[in-house]
């Protein structure tokens, strides 16, 4: 039963967690550029936590891939964290 519960808590936290991040990303698309990057970022933390906590949930996955190419793409150590959450995320 704790484990059950332990599954229900994580599947909610992880929906609180996709909703701060696109209420971030709603807020993204009216800031200066440094403040979208910032903005961005942060959403993208909270969508990797997201799909950590229900990785079976597709729609985690392909947020979290649409705002990380959103991202500047100079920044490689930011894509080769990325490919590596993608990878223990499986």
């Amino acid at each position: 039963m704790a484990g059950h519960n332990l599954q229900v808590v994580e599947l909610k936290l992880a929906k609180l967690h996709a909703q701060l991040a696109q209420r971030l990303l709603n807020e993204a698309e009216k800031k200066s550029l440094q403040q979208t990057i910032e903005k961005l970022q942060a959403a993208l933390d909270h969508q990797r936590t997201a799909r950590e906590l229900d990785p079976q949930n597709e729609q985690y996955k392909q947020d979290a891939r649409k705002t990380s190419s959103n991202l500047p793409k100079d920044d490689g150590k930011r894509r080769q964290e990325e490919a590596r959450a993608d990878k223990n995320a499986r």
